[in-house]
């Protein structure tokens, strides 16, 4: 079964998309990147200025991906370990702080459908009700769960990475680096050339392609969609994305959501990786509330290829996507 699946939220569950945030460029010509494989998805490091901690970092994001992979493999009560606590605790705290709505003890639902499984089925609603009987709401300790009850970090267990590798290039005075852990990025430091980083957003209605390119400083980046993950069944389309409200899928007019939260936002990296989760679950309906915010910043597209985005984003349209700004 698939690792990093899905996130839930009070209203709505969501798994984060795996491999939409591909970087577009490097540090400088002696830059050094090596790929790596965590968190079920391709990743890569790209380093500058103190290219012998690339192999360090590359350790530590593998041993994280590591050990939040047991969380699928035991009873949430057989679990012990600082980074599964630590990641759970700070992703309920986050989300009670920010209204993100995010339920990591949601586990037993996403594995009853297992959408990103080689064997997603839907389950009969006997089977839903009871998986939804063993979400908890919000995350104390490993001690404190009930039997039957699993925890689900797919909304955070990127970005919490992130937040990892970042105290990781502090620590070691790396001047540059870029972290891609498919759908979450760090993007650390300042370029030798002093030029901005540039990222790539995955065209949700062609993921082969992609929609445009993000202009920013130093900043965390995670994006949120259904277009990749789902399965059909009797001529119906299941997309990963869950509400836990009635355990099916959700219904929703964006078919993606970047969130782009600037270096040096405590808990950002988790923080654009919930974000993503929590807008794109609300569609355009809830979206204003976001596109104002003073601490991060959005880019989402909705069903009919319109292109919303928080004012200072710097997001150039790729030609003949047909997608357009809406405002």
């Amino acid at each position: 079964m698939s690792m990093y699946r899905s996130v839930c939220q009070k209203i709505l569950f969501v798994c984060i998309a795996a491999s939409v945030m591909p970087l577009l460029c490097s540090c400088s010509e002696r830059a050094v990147s090596e790929e790596l494989y965590a968190f079920d998805t391709y990743g890569s490091i790209t380093m500058y200025g103190s290219s012998r901690k690339l192999s360090p970092l590359k350790e530590l994001l593998m041993d994280i991906s590591g050990e939040l992979q047991t969380i699928y493999e035991a009873d949430a009560n057989t679990l012990h370990g600082g980074y599964i606590s630590e990641c759970a605790a700070l992703t309920s705290q986050l989300s009670e702080q920010t209204g993100g709505g995010l339920d990591v003890t949601c586990g037993a639902l996403t594995e009853l459908w297992g959408i990103s499984s080689d064997s997603p089925v839907v389950p009969s609603q006997e089977d839903i009700d009871k998986a939804l009987g063993t979400l908890q709401g919000s995350f104390d300790s490993l001690d404190k769960l009930p039997d039957g009850t699993r925890l689900e970090l797919g909304a955070s267990a990127k970005g919490y990475a992130c937040d990892k590798a970042a105290g990781f290039l502090e620590d070691n005075d790396v001047p540059c680096a870029v972290v891609s852990l498919g759908s979450s990025t760090l993007l650390f430091g300042e370029k030798p050339d002093g030029n901005t980083f540039k990222a790539a957003v995955k065209n949700p209605e062609d993921p082969s392609g992609y929609l445009g390119i993000i202009s920013t400083s130093a900043a965390y980046i995670s994006t949120s969609g259904g277009y990749e993950r789902f399965f059909e069944q009797d001529g119906v389309r299941y997309e990963h994305i869950l509400s836990i409200e009635t355990g099916y899928p959700v219904e929703t007019d964006l078919t993606s959501v970047t969130v782009i939260v600037p270096y040096g936002t405590e808990n950002g990296g988790i923080l654009s990786d919930m974000l993503a989760t929590a807008v794109y679950s609300g569609g355009t309906e809830e979206l204003g509330q976001y596109l104002s915010s003073e601490e991060y910043y959005i880019i989402a597209a909705d069903e009919n290829k319109k292109v919303y985005k928080s004012e200072g984003v710097e997001l150039t349209l790729y030609e003949n996507t047909g997608f357009t700004f809406a405002n």
